[in-house]
């Protein structure tokens, strides 16, 4: 059992030693749910919107190799996505990740994962910033196995209900490692918890 006496100095040595990149990681047992399964945005992604429209979801760009299933995942009850439009904060419900898309429709093509979120009306010259957080969802059997335990790098855009680009293509970086280690030292205590 981690003590708090080492618990939390770690935690502020390690976040005071390096910054946090942005990344999009998966944990917990997405197939049975013996975990709670968890997608964790570990830092602020900070979208330029090009085309106004009602924004719907974030596009994991070329996230997994389709397994053509096409799963959606719900979110668990009363969670909401924090975002940020020009410096006015607020949340929005969490609608469902979709592990792939299987198929090809509007900018979205058959590997991307999406996450989706009630619809935010935005302006072309906007600065739209989903923040940090974690979220919790219900799992499936039929969830892509490829996806587990995985931390997502690459690109991600913003999208209207018709999958078509409303913001500018972001590259999310790979973490550095000190990042994901704090991250893993915020992760445990939760899991420890759980039992």
């Amino acid at each position: 059992m981690i003590s708090k006496a080492f618990f939390i100095p770690s935690v502020l040595l390690v976040s005071a030693l390096v910054p946090a990149s942005a990344a999009i990681v998966l944990s917990g047992d997405f197939i049975n749910g013996t975990t709670t399964p968890t997608l964790t945005i570990t830092d602020d992604i900070v979208f330029n919107i090009t085309v106004g429209g009602d924004a719907r979801v974030i596009v994991f760009d070329e996230w997994t190799t389709s397994d053509n299933n096409n799963i959606y995942l719900f979110a668990d009850s009363g969670q909401s996505l924090s975002y940020d439009i020009d410096g006015t904060g607020g949340t929005v419900p969490l609608q469902v990740l979709v592990e792939d898309a299987s198929y090809n429709y509007g900018d979205v093509t058959k590997n991307d994962g999406t996450l989706g979120f009630n619809p935010l009306t935005v302006s072309a010259g906007q600065t739209f910033t989903i923040k940090a957080g974690s979220y919790t969802y219900q799992s499936d059997v039929d969830f892509n196995p490829l996806l587990i335990d995985t931390v997502f790098t690459g690109n991600v855009f913003i999208a209207d209900d018709d999958r078509e680009y409303l913001s500018n293509i972001v590259t999310v970086p790979v973490p550095e490692p000190s990042a994901l280690l704090l991250f893993a030292l915020g992760v445990v205590p939760l899991l420890r918890r759980r039992r």
